[in-house]
């Protein structure tokens, strides 16, 4: 899991880590750019998919919204898998999730026939991981 302060993005489990710099350039990547970034990105998410990979942050908060009352459903861990987005002990299909997308650096929006439904992810982990990797599975569904 990567994750960022101030101008330095780390790698959680190996402590990599590398700066974005005023120019927008990467300083200590083996990419220069934040495109070649993004292209060694997308090929990593290929990659996780032809594996099945399961991705979770540590903590996250479930907010479903019905008649536009929110209400919290659910706290703890996250994770999506090919088949299942789980935020503590609620699971959600990925078939029933209609579209998915990021507000801000934390936070997954999505919707399904039932509800709209807010999760906001732990410090230090970042929504783009689990938006890519649903991208990612939806497509190979379409594809089957």
């Amino acid at each position: 899991t990567l994750y960022s302060c101030d101008d330095t993005v780390t790698c959680r489990e190996c402590g990599f880590a590398f700066r974005y710099n005023t120019c927008g350039m990467l300083q200590g990547a083996p990419f220069q750019t934040v495109k070649e970034f993004a292209v060694w990105q997308r090929e990593a998410v290929k990659t996780a998919v032809q594996e099945r990979a399961v991705y979770t942050a540590p903590h996250g908060t479930m907010i479903q919204v019905v008649n536009h009352q929110e209400r919290v459903v659910a706290e703890g861990k996250i994770s999506l898998s090919p088949e299942m987005f789980v935020c503590g002990d609620v699971e959600i299909s990925l078939e029933d999730i209609l579209g998915m997308s990021r507000h801000g650096k934390r936070a997954l929006v999505f919707s399904t026939v039932d509800a709209y439904y807010e999760v906001l992810v732990s410090e230090g982990a970042n929504a783009l991981k689990f938006l890519l990797l649903y991208y990612g599975y939806s497509q190979r569904v379409k594809a089957e």
